[in-house]
């Protein structure tokens, strides 16, 4: 007697590839949902990295506009005044020294903010040297024994 072709000795090694074959791209297909949604959570993570960093550069350049925008408005009010009115002596020097501390604090500020771009691009060097350094015992720092 003949036994049907479905319980032969075949057929079981074709259903355990079947199986076999099911299971690997069940698990496939559960690694690629992994590395979706990895890829997806990575991408969130940086785009929000970059909105913090952009932020961060609008508080940084609003800051500089802040500092350079002071000395600019007090340079402004003295110079209307040198312009439109006959002041006595006294009344320009202030007006002229207003001005000078102004125009420095601004180069003082452009200096700073080109050389904050030298260190950023690399293009500026900290030197040092070994040096000795004596501190005062008044300072507290050293304890006499």
């Amino acid at each position: 007697m003949l036994s049907a072709p479905w319980f032969t000795i075949w057929a079981y090694i074709f259903y355990i590839i079947v199986i076999f074959g099911i299971v690997l791209r069940i698990f496939r297909v559960l690694q690629n949902d992994q590395e979706l949604k990895h890829d997806i959570e990575f991408e969130k993570l940086k785009r929000d990295q970059e909105e913090i960093l952009h932020e961060h550069k609008l508080m940084f350049f609003t800051d500089i506009a802040h500092e350079f925008k002071t000395p600019l408005s007090l340079i402004v009010g003295p110079v209307n005044s040198l312009i439109c009115k006959v002041l006595n002596e006294e009344d320009q020097k202030f007006c002229y020294s207003v001005l000078s501390r102004n125009v420095n604090r601004m180069t003082y500020l452009v200096n700073q903010f080109l050389d904050f771009r030298k260190i950023l691009s690399k293009k500026f060097f900290l030197t040092y040297c070994r040096m000795h350094l004596r501190i005062p015992r008044k300072m507290g720092l050293l304890r006499s024994s």
